[in-house]
């Protein structure tokens, strides 16, 4: 997480832009929607300590959906620039396939390997 924000932050100095972190958990069908098994204020507190780091204001938004695809192509906005941050694996995995998801459908998406 730390190495992507860096990169959005280079990324949004560039672009005069603000940085806004979007996490998406998943909730399975079995649970209501409203009922994630995370909740809602622990998935805002991790990403809020790690904005913390850096001197730039760090927006956080948080969805929970059953699909993520879906629930980003609701939120972005077509020209946003989109940032994933993934971790480097032999097989793909659900952040490379999201990406590639998102690249087809016609977002500006870079992937930053990160440890």
């Amino acid at each position: 997480t730390l190495k992507a924000l860096e990169s959005a932050r280079s990324l949004s100095k560039t672009l005069c832009r603000p940085i806004v972190v979007l996490a998406t958990p998943v909730v399975p069908y079995p649970l209501p929607l409203e009922e994630p098994q995370v909740p809602f204020n622990f998935t805002i507190r991790h990403f809020a300590e790690t904005a913390e780091q850096f001197p730039e204001n760090i927006s956080i938004a948080a969805y929970h959906c059953r699909d993520r695809m879906e629930a980003l192509k609701q939120v972005l906005p077509r020209d946003s620039p989109v940032l994933i941050g993934i971790r480097k694996r032999w097989w793909p995995t659900c952040d490379e396939r999201l990406a590639r998801k998102l690249g087809r459908a016609g977002y500006s998406v870079t992937v930053v390997e990160t440890e």
